[in-house]
């Protein structure tokens, strides 16, 4: 080890960190992470809700706020 070497990225013994990222990048799944991403945030539907609940997003939500609005505080 030389003297320079204070970084983790300057002593490496596991290949290159580019390559590290890469195989990261291609194991991680991202695209599948993605689309839980969006369906969380209500820019993509979920396929599933229906089967899992019993009725469509739009009316889950729907009975859920009414629910609130008459729970006694």
């Amino acid at each position: 080890m030389s003297v320079g070497a204070g970084l983790p990225e300057a002593m490496h013994g596991a290949g290159s960190p580019a390559a590290q990222k890469i195989m990261i990048a291609r194991r991680s799944g991202i695209e599948r992470k993605r689309e839980l991403a969006e369906t969380i945030a209500g820019i993509r539907t979920d396929e599933n809700f229906e089967k899992i609940v019993g009725k469509s997003e739009e009316e889950y939500w729907q009975e859920t706020k009414q629910r609130i609005k008459l729970k006694p505080r």
